[in-house]
This record gives C-alpha cells, sequence and structure tokens, in this order.
C-alpha cells in the first residue's frame, strides 16, 4: 500500500473519530450542566447576552450534531476513495480538498469558541480538544496532497522503453546504469531491466 492510501486512511479515521468525539460533546451537554453554563458564561461576558441554560444547549447540540454528521460523512468517504482506488496515486486530489477546507473550519470554530471561553476566564479543555482533532487532520490532509502531487509528478515522468532491443547486453547494461544513477529508473526497475538483459 501506498502512502498515499495510508494518509487517506489517517485522514478517514480522525474524521470518524472527530464525529465521535462530537456525539461525546452531545452526551456531555444534557449530562452536565456545568459544561453548558461554562459555555454560557463566555457568552454573556464577551458579547454582553445571557441566553438561557435551554437555548445554550439545543444550540450547540445543533451545532455538534451539524459538524459530527459532515464529519462522519466525509470520513466515511475517504474509505470509499481507498477501496476504489487502493495502491494508486490519485489523479486529482481534490476529493481531498473539501475535507481539508471543512476540517480547518472546524478546528477555526472550535479555537474561536475557546477563545470565547478564555476571554471570560473560563477554561474548557474539552472544546480546545475539539479544535486540535480538525486541525490535525487538516495537516494530515494537507501532507496528502503534497504526496499526490509528488506520485503525480513522478508518474508523469517518461518511462525508458525496453532496453533490451538494442542486442549488445554490455552497452544495455551501460545505458541502464546510467538510468539509475540519473534518478530516471527506480532501483526496482533497474533490476527488473537487468533481469530481462541477461535472460534470467
Amino acid at each position: 500500500m501506498k502512502k498515499g492510501s495510508l494518509l487517506i486512511g489517517a485522514c478517514g479515521v480522525l474524521q470518524i473519530i472527530f464525529a465521535i468525539y462530537l456525539f461525546a460533546l452531545c452526551g456531555v451537554l444534557f449530562s452536565s450542566e456545568t459544561f453548558v453554563l461554562d459555555l454560557s458564561t463566555g457568552f454573556v461576558k464577551v458579547f454582553n447576552s445571557s441566553p438561557s441554560i435551554e437555548v445554550t444547549r439545543n444550540g450547540f447540540l445543533a451545532i455538534f450534531v451539524v459538524l459530527a454528521f459532515f464529519a462522519l460523512v466525509l470520513g466515511v468517504l475517504r474509505f470509499k476513495q481507498i477501496r476504489v482506488e487502493l495502491g494508486e496515486y490519485y489523479k486529482d486530489s481534490s476529493k481531498l480538498v473539501s475535507s481539508m477546507i471543512y476540517m480547518l473550519i472546524c478546528a477555526c470554530l472550535f479555537f474561536v469558541l475557546f477563545g470565547i471561553c478564555n476571554q471570560a476566564d473560563v477554561y474548557i479543555p474539552l472544546i480546545l480538544v475539539a479544535a486540535i482533532i480538525p486541525l490535525v487532520t487538516f495537516l494530515v490532509t494537507l501532507f496528502a496532497i503534497v504526496v499526490f502531487h509528488i506520485g503525480k509528478k513522478n508518474s508523469l515522468k517518461p518511462k525508458p522503453a525496453s532496453i533490451v532491443a538494442t542486442g549488445d547486453h554490455y552497452t544495455a547494461l551501460k545505458r541502464l546504469n546510467s538510468l539509475k544513477e540519473s534518478g530516471e529508473i527506480s532501483k526496482k526497475e533497474y533490476e527488473k531491466e537487468k533481469e530481462k538483459i541477461l535472460g534470467k
């Protein structure tokens, strides 16, 4: 399996973890009055508005559920992408760009929420974790796109025609060696062509 497939798998796993984490935060919203009060306090001190606990709970519940749903869908799509194109460098990395943008938006939203709560002297580590997971996913996705572009660039290099056609083994081996040293062919390709020349 190539690096690209592993990175796509990592993106999918991180997105699904993020979705599960957000669903867990929904559970915390219902089970912990303190968590809801902390969120509410942050908005009261920063925006001078005081929403009720029920409004705060229901508002954040709706936001968390929507974000979790989209993260879950994108995570599952990453696994579908691996299954369809397993072991290949993708011709088009635009499928990853949507995930990358979504995770960046999620990270920014949670960092802003964490900042709002911090302004009100309320430290909520659960929100910080909810910001870090999509940020890490964003970085992994960005790395995956870079790997795909490198893989695409390498796959576009013209592969040398079979060197066996020259007939002269010494010249063919010499030419093959120069191709390997210049980096035009990999060591694996070198060994394969060498076996063809020597008739093994």
